[in-house]
């Protein structure tokens, strides 16, 4: 029996998620689900949310008779944000989870008084395509195949656009042939307007053919651009060996292959094959005259591949140059302020020059060899004029031709080699975009596009939906590809969920890079590193990462507001929090004077805040990010006495009982927030214990 409105159950998003969460075969353990209820969603949250499970959440605004079957299961967002739990619809009706969690029917009449008209459908990803292309010019041939549609009627419109061109010859041809010598006037208003109107269907199919292969060129150029950026997003930095300017340089690459599929350069490659059709026109007209076009092509085509072959090798070390340069670009915009306080003007400015010359030579040796051939293929097409005029003279004179089939023969001979004068600028397009697509390769390659289901850790490693704060490390080693020895040898050691921590030790000892290892940002050569009890290497990073907050020793904020880089810690943070957050780290003093508060723009990287501004707002980021393992990494180096000290004063009333804290540092004042002390020097463990004990050992190293 349908339910009524008194007795239909609607809970909140937490409760509802759960519940959907059960019902995908997702089990979790008491202590996540406590942990949620207590803590509460936001519907901001939802998305981020059933990312970690594993799920999709679409978002829809619709009415509850209009909701598709593949809408279920889904969340009903009831009025005063409330939630029920849809599975099923039928006439009329909709079936929903009561009190119990037990499926009942209720008539879509009664939920509609209370339903707010939103949606959200959540359902389990698809199972990853193992069949995805691997490389950057397979994934190109995808998206072009998926665009069958568009480029077969780019090719219908092409026939029928170079069948209508042979229109107007054979409109000279009647017209000098026919109407000239009978003064025909009605016959050439009648024929005139027949080619007015192939005229206009002419401009009319060339305008849809270049909106057709615009519009597929804008669909590829825009998936491409963003699986550029989701595929080095998705890199982990081991596998990014690339300097910034250099993976930007490579990013911008797509515009070449963006060029080679526009209108222009396509509709080139389209029209080369219609040559065979006019010169034939040309040979049923004219005779002898098609052996004019044909000689020229005789002389392009050859001549175009050979430039090709020559140019590739060229071209390369030509756009490595290129690329040499804009790297050193970047850097000397990075580092102005530098530059200009260590006087190093004149030598970076030689470096620069150096840099210049070789990119300008190497551009010019390019150049130079298809030069002479650019020469040949703009006289091209008055070779052409030229050859079938004189040819046609003779041939009138023997009363072999006609002089109106002469003009079309001209029209002709004109049309026919003008794709192939375009062959040599096609070709070194290609070269270019094949050039660009291997740069790109490193960027699809070992991403969570790229690799195979067998390869892909998101997709095959262990997911982690509840992580206790424990980590150890045990026989691990790291050496970097540059060094000749190791960075960490034989690392031993075990923190416990709770502890408060700190590794200290000589600059080059390793602590950086040991937070790098753990944070997945590099692999180990040897040994093990374990998290929540499970071995790191078989872990989900993703979900890792949901549970552990780190500040990188090199604080970086992005353009933006003060409100949208703390967001970036939390997406779902309300004011109080970032209020608390602020506090903690003393940024809240610097916003409370700004005049926009939270809203107080910010330049590109950071370049109107100073360095304790920026490791202030990185840190209370970090803190935002709640994780139970909170790991920093020189987190005042650049702030004052005073606010270090109202720093180590608030943080410990933030952090919770169960929240492990990993601390790096120089500075003697932040031992005061942990409980051990581990020493290392030289990639080894040369001391651990409890604070004081390590402290008075140092103590005692230092007077003697």
């Amino acid at each position: 029996m349908p339910i009524t409105e008194q007795s239909f159950h609607s809970s909140s998003l937490s409760d509802a998620f759960l519940t959907l969460i059960r019902l995908s075969g997702i089990e979790l353990s008491a202590e996540v689900s406590n942990k949620l209820i207590l803590k509460g969603m936001d519907v901001r949250q939802l998305h981020q949310r059933c990312e970690r499970f594993g799920l999709i959440c679409q978002r829809s605004l619709s009415a509850l008779g209009k909701l598709p079957e593949t809408a279920f299961p889904c969340l009903l967002q009831m009025k005063g944000k409330r939630f029920v739990v849809a599975l099923a619809a039928r006439q009329g009706e909709l079936q929903i989870l009561d009190k119990q969690s037990q499926p009942v029917w209720i008539k879509e009449t009664v939920l509609s008084n209370h339903f707010s008209g939103v949606c959200y459908s959540i359902q389990k990803a698809g199972e990853p395509d193992v069949q995805r292309p691997v490389t950057a010019s397979g994934w190109l041939k995808k998206e072009v195949t998926q665009l069958w549609a568009n480029y077969a009627q780019v090719i219908l419109a092409t026939l029928l656009i170079n069948c209508l061109t042979l229109a107007v010859p054979i409109f000279t041809h009647f017209v000098f042939d026919k109407v000239l010598p009978n003064y025909a006037t009605e016959t050439l208003v009648a024929v005139t307007i027949g080619i007015g109107l192939v005229i206009l269907a002419d401009f009319v199919l060339r305008w849809l053919r270049s909106f057709y292969i615009d519009d597929a060129c804008r669909h590829i150029s825009r998936q491409a651009e963003l699986q550029l950026i989701d595929s080095l997003l998705r890199q982990e930095a081991y596998q990014v060996n690339r300097s910034p300017a250099r993976l930007a340089q490579q990013a911008q690459g797509f515009s070449r292959v963006k060029e080679a599929l526009s209108s222009s350069i396509l509709l080139t490659a389209l029209d080369i094959p219609f040559f065979i059709l006019f010169t034939a026109v040309i040979g049923l007209i004219g005779g002898p005259l098609m052996w004019v076009p044909i000689a020229v092509a005789a002389v392009l085509i050859p001549a175009s591949i050979i430039n090709y072959r020559l140019t590739r090798k060229r071209s390369s070390v030509a756009t490595t140059a290129q690329t040499e340069k804009n790297a050193c670009l970047h850097e000397l915009t990075q580092g102005l302020e530098t530059i200009r306080a260590m006087g190093a003007g004149q030598s970076l400015l030689s470096r620069w020059r150096v840099l210049v010359n070789s990119s300008n030579r190497h551009d010019f040796s390019h150049r130079r060899v298809g030069s002479v051939l650019n020469a040949f293929v703009i006289s091209a097409s008055q070779i052409v004029v030229v050859a079938t005029l004189v040819i046609g003279v003779f041939l009138i004179q023997s009363g072999l031709l006609a002089p109106g089939s002469l003009f079309a023969c001209i029209i002709l001979g004109s049309r026919a080699v003008a794709p192939l004068m375009n062959l040599t600028q096609l070709l070194s397009r290609i070269n270019l975009s094949r050039q660009a697509l291997r740069q790109l390769e490193p960027l699809f390659a070992n991403s969570g596009v790229a690799r195979s289901e067998a390869e892909n850790p998101e997709t095959t490693r262990q997911r982690l939906y509840h992580l206790i704060p424990s980590v150890e490390f045990k026989d691990l080693s790291f050496r970097y590809p540059s060094d000749n020895q190791d960075t960490l040898n034989g690392i031993n050691l075990s923190i416990s969920a709770g502890e408060r921590v700190a590794i200290v030790g000589a600059s080059g000892s390793g602590k950086t890079t040991l937070i790098r290892l753990l944070s997945g940002d590099l692999i180990p050569d040897s040994g093990r590193m374990s998290v929540s009890g499970h071995d790191l290497a078989g872990l989900n990073l993703a979900d890792v990462r949901q549970h552990l907050s780190v500040l990188h020793q090199q604080p970086f904020v992005f353009s933006g507001t003060v409100r949208s880089n703390l967001l970036l810690g939390n997406a779902s943070a309300n004011t109080a929090e970032l209020d608390r957050a602020c506090f903690i780290t003393g940024l809240d003093q610097w916003v409370s004077r700004c005049r926009k508060g939270y809203e107080h723009p910010i330049g590109e990287c950071g370049s109107n805040l100073s360095g304790g501004q920026k490791q202030a707002l990185c840190l209370s980021r970090t803190l935002l990010h709640n994780g139970s393992l909170l790991v920093l990494d020189e987190p005042t180096s650049a702030m004052d006495n005073l606010s270090e000290a109202q720093f180590c004063q608030r943080l410990p009333d933030y952090l919770g009982e169960d929240q492990t804290l990993l601390l790096v540092t120089h500075r003697a004042s932040l031992l005061q927030l942990v409980d051990r002390i581990i020493v290392l020097a030289h990639g080894r463990v040369v001391a651990d214990g409890a604070r004081d004990e390590i402290l008075k050992k140092m103590q005692a190293v230092r007077t003697s």
